[in-house]
């Protein structure tokens, strides 16, 4: 337990944030950013306003839903 309290917890959340950014980058180009940063934005919404993480996945998962049985 006294090796993990030493751990830098900010460095490792800035490299795991640099590396999925550099990845989503190289793999699917500035539409994968894009997508990525309106995610990250969506993810945001239920702390500014107090709400329910899960109306956030209901806003991402009909249309996923709606698309993949193509109605």
């Amino acid at each position: 337990s006294k090796k993990i309290a030493n751990i830098p917890i900010k460095e490792i959340q800035v490299f795991a944030l640099s590396f999925l950014i550099i990845i989503t980058g190289t793999l699917t180009g500035l539409m994968g950013l894009l997508i990525m940063g309106l995610a990250a934005c969506i993810g945001f919404i239920p702390l500014l306003t107090q709400t329910r993480k899960s109306n956030c996945m209901a806003f991402l998962l009909i249309p996923t839903l709606l698309i993949y049985f193509q109605m």
